[in-house]
Parts: C-alpha cells; sequence; structure tokens
C-alpha cells in the first residue's frame, strides 16, 4: 500500500512538472491580433499565384473574395492541375467576369519534382508583377488584406508570411484541427523563430527580386513540405520569412474530411517532427501530457486508498482540465471563425491526435512513403 502511495504521488510530481514546461512552452499564445490598418507607400502590380487541383468545393469562393480585392493592380494566375472534377468548368466561368484572371493549363510534372512546388513554379514563369503572392485555392481574402500585406512587405525583408484564421465546420475538423495548431504553437512556429523560419504555404509573399535571389520553388522542388523548405531557404539566405499573426485577415479551410486530415498530418509531421531537436521534442511531449492529464490522474486514483490524496489528484485534475480547456478556448477564439463545444472532449483530441502520429511514423520509417492529392511520394 505504502508504494501504491509513492508511486502515485511521484506521478503527480511528474505530471506537474511536465506541465509546468507545458505552460512556458505556450507563452507565445495570446488572444486575436488585430489587423493593422497600415497603408502601403507605393502600389506596385501584385501577381497572385493559386495552384489548382481537383478544387471545385473552394475555388469558387477564393475567386469571389479576390475579385473584390481593395487594390488597385493586381492579376491572378490560376495553375489548373488537370482535374478530374468541376474546377475547369468553373474556371472557364470566371474568365469571363473576372478580367485579372489568367488560366494556365499545368505540364507534365518534369521529374524530381514534387506536386505544389511545380505549379506554383509553372504559375511564377507568366507573373508580371514586382510583388508575387502565393495563395492556396482554398483561401479566402478579405477585401483589405492585400493592401494591408503590401504595407508589411515594405517593412520586412521581402518575405512574409501570414498565418491564416482556419475555417472548422466538420465534427473532425473542430477536433482535430485545433490539436494540429497547439502543436505548433508550442513549438514556436507561431513566431519568428530563427532556427526554423516557419512560413505557412497557404500565404507567402516575396518582393520578386527576393524570390529569384532564393531561387523560387525551383530551389524546394523536392520537397514534400515546401513552405518549410521556402522559409529555411529564406533564412539561409538573409531573408528570414516575417510571420504575421494578422487573424481575420484571410481565411482558410484546409481539410473537409478524416481522410484528407490523415494525409494531410501524416504528410507534415511526416517532416516536420523529424527535424526537431531534444527541447522542441520535450515541448511537444508537456503540451500532450498537459492535454491527458486529467485523465491520467483520475485513473491513478484508483490505486490509492489514501483519501487526501485522492481529493488532492482530484483538485489537480480539475485545473489541469479547466487550465488547458482556457488555452483551447484562446486559440480557437483567436485563430479559428468560432467557438465550439467541442474543446470539451480536448483528452479524446489528443488521443486520436497520437494515432494519426503513429501513422506518420508508419509511413515515413516503415514504408517509407506519404500520400498527398492521389500522389505517392518517397520519404528518406
Amino acid at each position: 500500500m505504502i508504494v501504491k502511495t509513492w508511486l502515485y504521488i511521484i506521478i503527480i510530481i511528474y505530471l506537474t512538472i511536465q506541465i509546468l514546461f507545458g505552460v512556458i512552452s505556450i507563452k507565445i499564445v495570446k488572444p486575436a491580433h488585430k489587423v493593422r490598418r497600415k497603408e502601403p507607400k507605393f502600389y506596385p502590380l501584385v501577381s497572385v499565384v493559386i495552384p489548382a487541383k481537383n478544387e471545385e468545393n473552394n475555388i469558387q469562393n477564393c475567386l469571389d473574395s479576390l475579385m473584390v480585392l481593395n487594390y488597385p493592380d493586381f492579376e491572378v494566375i490560376v495553375v489548373e492541375g488537370n482535374s478530374t472534377d468541376k474546377t475547369q468548368e468553373i474556371l472557364k466561368e470566371y474568365q469571363v467576369k473576372m478580367k485579372q484572371l489568367i488560366v494556365i493549363q499545368e505540364e507534365t510534372k518534369p521529374k524530381g519534382w514534387v506536386g505544389k512546388p511545380w505549379a506554383c513554379h509553372s504559375g511564377y514563369q507568366h507573373t508580371k508583377g514586382d510583388v508575387l503572392l502565393f495563395t492556396d485555392a482554398d483561401t479566402i481574402h478579405s477585401p483589405n488584406s492585400l493592401r494591408y500585406m503590401i504595407g508589411e512587405l515594405e517593412d520586412s525583408l521581402g518575405f512574409i508570411t501570414l498565418l491564416t484564421t482556419q475555417i472548422l465546420k466538420s465534427f473532425w475538423e473542430k477536433i482535430l484541427l485545433l490539436v494540429f495548431i497547439i502543436g505548433t504553437v508550442s513549438l514556436g512556429g507561431y513566431s519568428n523563430n530563427k532556427r526554423h523560419s516557419f512560413a505557412n504555404g497557404q500565404y507567402m509573399m516575396f518582393k520578386r527580386e527576393v524570390y529569384e535571389e532564393i531561387g523560387g520553388f525551383q530551389s524546394v522542388k523536392n520537397a514534400i513540405v515546401d513552405d518549410y523548405a521556402m522559409g529555411k531557404m529564406g533564412r539561409d539566405l538573409g531573408y528570414d520569412p516575417k510571420v504575421l499573426r494578422l487573424y481575420g485577415c484571410v481565411f482558410a479551410r484546409m481539410y473537409q474530411s478524416l481522410r484528407e486530415i490523415k494525409q494531410g498530418y501524416s504528410k507534415n509531421l511526416a517532416i516536420g517532427v523529424s527535424l526537431l531537436n531534444k527541447s522542441e521534442i520535450a515541448k511537444a511531449n508537456a503540451i500532450g501530457t498537459w492535454a491527458i492529464a486529467p485523465i491520467i490522474i483520475l485513473l491513478l486514483s484508483l490505486i490509492s486508498s489514501d483519501n487526501v490524496l485522492e481529493t488532492i489528484g482530484f483538485v489537480l485534475a480539475l485545473i489541469f482540465y479547466l487550465s488547458f480547456l482556457y488555452l483551447l478556448h484562446i486559440v480557437q477564439k483567436s485563430a479559428t471563425t468560432g467557438v465550439s463545444w467541442h474543446i470539451l472532449l480536448f483528452p479524446i483530441h489528443y488521443m486520436l491526435y497520437q494515432i494519426i502520429v503513429l501513422n506518420s511514423i508508419i509511413d515515413t520509417k516503415i514504408k517509407k512513403k506519404v500520400v498527398w492529392k492521389s500522389e505517392s511520394y518517397k520519404v528518406n
């Protein structure tokens, strides 16, 4: 009985230390930033490049938002990736009513290229602007977003990236995408991390000369997680990307089904986890411990016959649960389109998340491949 009691105490102390480390790891989390109304000094021609393959559910909303941008001079180049759905039909309709729109048919991808870098590179070859914006077909842009971003670009090294507000609709999106956001936050992904120089492929903007100096997407042509690779390339060449947390400026719906979430996570985790150092792995572990600690503590109370310890454990479990719930509430309110009751189930979120992590490990370490957009890519 004494052994069980001391075991209970030791585990409680360990969990408490882990959670305190988790609190420190997410100190950068803040409420939503208001979009700064920063008018640019100049209004250069902006070339917006959008890869679009089987995007019938997204491309219309994206183009509708771009049509009403409050910016005087821009062109939109959509690289159509030989879609098998209605994407091509939708684009033909918009070519009639959107004068800024240019549709490029993607040519056969050369050997050694990954799909998205090739599509972005193909679009770049048709651009005329002094500023290049690479964005995704699942984004929705607020009317003043381009003006604000040009203002931010003027005060940067020529490379900026924006953290979009995530649109969460389905059950699985609400359960799992918030976990992914928290994980990114805990590793410093939402700050200007000098080691990793994070970039978000949903919105990357360059001065043309900087893009070409970096080598563009041709320099990361075989990168599965191309935005991370582009951020690192910029840092290595002295053009650290400026990371902007201007929530409410551009919206995005990353994945719409459990299958897409599984594939997307597996792809991103496959590359991201392999690049973490020991400290960052410890941070991720601390966040995970914090998330499931309430369940662990309550289960541990079953091995203790000490009423005092059981009471302490219950109080700690409640404190850990409510504190992490508050963190989720802040992030959800800041980085997503609304507050959902799903955050009450966050221990289950993390358990499901770990299943996807395990799947990613199997794909990358055993099968040596990941699947994305119906294509299979080898992972070294």
